[in-house]
């Protein structure tokens, strides 16, 4: 895997970090706070999924960072 593979899967997952935080926060509004719905409830556990989602991809980016520097470097020293 190159360098320029691991920069666009850092990117991608960034995307997909700021996809999940505005579907989240639009459908805030869609789902009334204090309402006897069941909607109410199964969006607080949505709320709680999107914040693990987030962690777990930042924690992939953490692992890849690594990756991408030491493949940068070694591009360089060929050149």
């Amino acid at each position: 895997m190159a360098a320029k593979d691991i920069k666009n899967l850092i990117a991608t997952i960034i995307i997909v970090i700021i996809g999940v935080h505005l579907l989240v926060y639009v459908s805030k509004g869609y789902i009334p706070q204090y309402s006897s719905l069941p909607g109410a409830e199964i969006f607080s556990s949505l709320e709680a999924m999107s914040s693990l989602i987030t962690i777990v991809l930042v924690i992939i980016i953490l692992f890849l960072l690594p990756f991408y520097f030491s493949k940068k470097s070694g591009e360089k020293k060929i050149r």
